[in-house]
């Protein structure tokens, strides 16, 4: 249900934002995000195949406006 809220949030252009919550901002979780922080959502979006159909693989496009440039 909000990954169809932020899809469509997305969609309309809407400025998105999420938080993380923790102990302090100098531990990550264990997908390398910061606790204790705020982030830009930039996009939501599903993956495609290379026919144009769409697999069961939800994503999220954060930006920490702190933060470094990286892919994990």
């Amino acid at each position: 249900m909000v990954f169809a809220t932020l899809m469509t949030a997305n969609t309309l252009n809407y400025v998105m934002g999420a938080g993380t919550i923790g102990a302090s901002d100098t531990t990550v979780n264990e997908c390398r995000v910061a606790n204790s922080h705020a982030y830009s959502i930039m996009a939501a979006f599903q993956l495609m195949n290379a026919d144009g159909v769409t697999v069961d693989h939800k994503l999220y496009m954060m930006r920490n406006p702190w933060g470094v440039s990286y892919y994990n």
